[in-house]
């Protein structure tokens, strides 16, 4: 009951995205929002070489979709992300959906 809700919002509400294995893009649905730890929203770092993006993005996905940290991407509103972590959530003995942290694929972009 509870995953069918789950899958019923991210139909109704949540974003399309791409997720990239292998060269293959695959269709899912999720909720990409950024976390803003910082007031200005962007998040840069300083190095030696000037800034550095930290920008993090929270992905919420349907469960039919699994994500690999390391391996994996997404495309969302035309821009690629590399999962940065990914993990399964459960609700009971049913993957309700999967949870990740997101890292622009454009870092070095500010």
């Amino acid at each position: 009951m509870m995953e069918q809700t789950v899958l019923d919002l991210m139909r109704r509400y949540g974003q399309t995205v791409e997720v990239v294995r292998a060269g293959e893009r695959i269709p899912a649905r999720a909720f990409v929002q950024p976390i803003v730890t910082r007031p200005e929203g962007r998040q840069h770092m300083p190095t030696p070489l000037g800034l550095r993006r930290e920008d993090r993005f929270l992905y919420l996905g349907e469960p039919q979709v699994e994500l690999k940290a390391g391996t994996d991407r997404v495309v969302w509103l035309d821009r690629e992300f590399e999962v940065l972590s990914a993990q399964v959530f459960y609700v009971g003995q049913s993957v309700s959906h999967w949870w990740a942290v997101l890292l622009p694929a454009d870092k070095e972009n500010v």
